[in-house]
Order: structure tokens, then sequence, then C-alpha cells
């Protein structure tokens, strides 16, 4: 059995509205809520979030276990997002400190 709704136009624009913005609403959260990502995913975040890295370099990072990562059906690799962003805060603050151990070394040196 067919049903069938009658509308004016008036109404149907609000509900197309209604349904538009829930569906925008419900893409959002679930956007905010992904905690995991694939390795193309990976690379953008970590580029974004200030940790330069090509892909082979993160493929070569995971071979090292030198990354935190997962593997999910024997041979997709997935990231944390949780963990991802603790080890980009390790890598920056490692370049950061490099750079201040540097300068130390450089200073002692001239004062030799």
């Amino acid at each position: 059995m067919t049903n069938i709704a009658v509308f004016s136009k008036d109404d149907f624009r609000a509900v197309i509205r209604e349904e538009i913005a829930f569906a925008l609403e419900k893409k959002g959260t679930e956007s905010e809520q992904k905690n995991t990502m694939n390795l193309n995913e990976a690379i953008k975040y970590i580029n974004e979030n200030g940790y330069p890295i090509s892909k082979s370099t993160l493929y070569k990072k995971t071979s090292e276990h030198s990354i935190p990562f997962k593997r999910f059906g024997g041979k997709k690799i997935v990231f944390d997002k949780l963990d991802l962003d603790e080890w980009i805060n390790k890598q920056l603050s490692k370049n950061d400190n490099s750079g201040v151990s540097d300068a130390i070394r450089k200073t002692a040196l001239n004062r030799a």
C-alpha cells in the first residue's frame, strides 16, 4: 500500500529545511567523533598539525614501530587520533629541544 502526503509549498520547504539541518548536524557530529584515521587521513592530519611527513616516511615509521598504529583486517593500517596527537607533540618538542641544544653547543664552542 502506498502512503500519500499532501503538503503546501511552505510546509514542504519547512520539512526540507529541517531535514537538511538535521543531516548537517549529524554529519558534523560524526566527523567530530571520528577517532581513527587511515594512512592518507593520518598524513594530512600530521602535516596540518605542524609536523611535515610524507607517505613513504610514515610507512617507514610504521615498519620501525616508531609511530603508534594498529592493523585492521590484517593489512590495513589505522591510526588513533589521540595517539597521533601525543606522538606529534613528542616529535615537535624533540625538534624544539634539539634547536636549544644546538644553540647551547654553539655558545660553548664560541667561549672555548
